[in-house]
């Protein structure tokens, strides 16, 4: 028979793997019931309940269940806003309140989700599945909601949702007029109208006298001195303040600063406006954050990227 050993780890060995075991099964235990608590378990029981009022048990039915993503390779993007969203393609839900909004079918022609995404149009932390960290803005992450709250709170007054448009920007910026951007219809207008390019390079083109703004949404907020500014601390303040008369109004001045987020270098992607081929698509969409700023306020930046021809 064979000997057994003296040694007196073995005694000792099995207590403390009865408390690890113990700790896993409390902790897997914690686990599950926190998962529990995520928004968009309630979003998905409530969409599910409106499917069936409206359009019936069979079809609640082939509603998706648990967490739902879109990888977009081309675009390095994984978006789990669907989760939430569930009725983006859903007929029925037009005029219903968000999440549970059908996605205006005219913009989905275009841009379907499946090639663009949702975050590289509407900004947001695309891989959350809470709403606090999914529309930011949240801690370390670099691109906010661009919706009406946020709009709100950098005062656009004719147009709160706005804001989104900036993002429109970075692959239309060569269009003369692109439809749906009022704002940023307007900004090039003005670069053309007083006359910007006599000053500044812009596209490849203009005068020497100022700095090149082809690509100024590529400036880092750090670059710039506030120590003159009262209120907001951000690079979208700071050229509104700067922005010389006669455009002394909210409305132009900040139809500039809303466009000139697409003044970036663009990226390697091989999808453009429409799903088509384009070397001005910009798939990284970087914002950057002014660390100064206690509340994390977006990097926007004044002038447009104007038509080159």
């Amino acid at each position: 028979m064979e000997k057994r050993s003296t040694s007196p780890f073995p005694g000792k060995d099995r207590p403390l793997l009865a408390v690890v075991g113990v700790a896993l099964v409390v902790s897997t235990a914690l686990f599950a019931w926190s998962d529990r608590k995520h928004d968009w378990r309630w979003y998905q029981y409530d969409f599910r309940r409106q499917v069936t009022e409206k359009l019936g048990a069979d079809r609640a039915k082939a509603v998706p269940r648990g967490v739902q993503q879109i990888w977009v390779p081309e675009l390095r993007r994984a978006d789990r806003c669907i989760t939430c969203h569930q009725a983006i393609l859903f007929k029925g839900f037009e005029s219903a309140e968000n999440p549970y909004r059908t996605h205006p079918a005219a913009i989905l022609k275009n841009h379907p989700i499946e090639k663009y995404g949702c975050s590289s149009c509407h900004g947001g932390q695309g891989w959350a599945i809470d709403v606090a960290a999914a529309h930011a803005p949240a801690e370390h992450w670099e691109e906010p909601l661009l919706g009406s709250e946020l709009g709100a709170a950098y005062s656009l007054v004719d147009d709160k949702k706005a804001l989104l448009q900036m993002n429109c920007n970075v692959c239309h910026r060569f269009d003369r007029e692109t439809p749906g951007a009022g704002a940023i219809n307007l900004a090039k207008g003005l670069v053309k109208e007083k006359g910007c390019r006599a000053c500044h390079v812009i596209n490849g083109r203009g005068g020497t006298i100022g700095p090149d703004l082809t690509y100024v949404g590529d400036k880092a907020p750090e670059q710039y001195e506030y120590g003159r500014l009262s209120g907001q601390k951000s690079a979208f303040a700071w050229h509104v303040a700067h922005l010389p008369l006669p455009w002394n109004t909210a409305s132009p001045r900040s139809s500039l600063s809303l466009a000139s987020a697409g003044s970036r270098r663009p990226n390697t992607s091989s999808l453009g406006a429409g799903g088509k081929s384009s070397s001005s698509w910009n798939s990284a969409m970087k914002w950057t954050w002014l660390p100064r700023s206690s509340t994390l306020t977006p990097f926007l930046v004044a002038i447009t990227g104007s038509p080159s021809k």
